[in-house]
């Protein structure tokens, strides 16, 4: 997975989430408009074991309903309004179905899919969305990935042809997480932690490397510099302008 030399992708962080109501389908289509390459989003499981794109373990701050995704069947989100908390231009936006964004995305934009078992643990989760991945024919359009080393080595074991991420906030942990996990695909850390030294290793072992989450202008220029396949950015319309006026002090290498 190498980006369009000589800039690394740009990926939409929930979508343009700076621009629109996160994880939701307006936002991965600001995205897309964005000229971004790849959507980051995060997935939970229904009460009745439906993968939904949400980032929190409670619908509480993005939607106008209250209590944990898990005690919400997928009929019962269906009525949750998740666009009106961010403007009311937004007002009908709903929380999407895994299986919604993967055919909206099919042929536009690759996904990084961060399985969201941080907090919350999800039985299941890991084949529920591998699944759905295959049916959509999206196995090669697609990352699954997460903090949780235990979801990530399960995910590993039955990926199959799935690219599999392991997702790190400070990059010096990178040892530890690929013992406990025997190993990934690709990585994603954050890039407050991201230099030369704690990129460097990463390099090393020729794997991909993304930074989260971007979104200032001269962070993204340092970023870029650090050789990295792919900046994660709540505002890829203005990361899509920042990689194409070139970043000064030399192009960005390419991973």
């Amino acid at each position: 997975m190498s980006p369009p030399a000589p800039a690394p992708w740009v990926v939409g962080h929930r979508g343009a989430s700076g621009v629109a109501p996160e994880n939701t389908i307006a936002a991965f289509q600001e995205a897309i408009d964005a000229g971004a390459a790849m959507c980051e989003l995060d997935v939970h499981l229904t009460k009745d074991g439906v993968p939904v794109v949400i980032h929190d373990e409670r619908v509480d701050r993005t939607t106008n309903g209250v209590g944990p995704v898990a005690d919400w069947t997928l009929s019962e989100l269906k009525h949750l309004d998740a666009g009106m908390w961010f403007d009311r231009r937004f007002r009908g936006q709903r929380i999407p179905t895994l299986r919604e964004v993967l055919r909206f995305a099919r042929g536009k934009m690759k996904l990084f899919l961060e399985l969201k078992t941080n907090k919350t643990d999800y039985p299941g989760i890991e084949e529920a969305v591998l699944t759905e991945v295959r049916e959509e024919s999206m196995a090669e359009e697609v990352i699954v990935g997460s903090f949780n080393a235990r979801t990530v080595a399960r995910a590993r074991g039955i990926a199959r042809g799935i690219s599999v991420g392991g997702i790190l906030e400070d990059l010096r942990g990178l040892d530890r997480f690929l013992e406990e996990t025997g190993g990934v695909d690709v990585l994603s850390g954050g890039h407050v932690w991201a230099s030369d030294e704690t990129v460097g290793p990463v390099h090393a072992r020729r794997l991909p490397l993304f930074l989260w989450t971007v979104n200032e202008e001269e962070e993204m220029r340092r970023c870029a510099r650090l050789g990295v396949v792919g900046l994660m950015s709540d505002f890829p319309k203005v990361l899509a302008r920042v990689l194409a006026e070139g970043l000064g002090g030399g192009e960005p290498g390419v991973a």
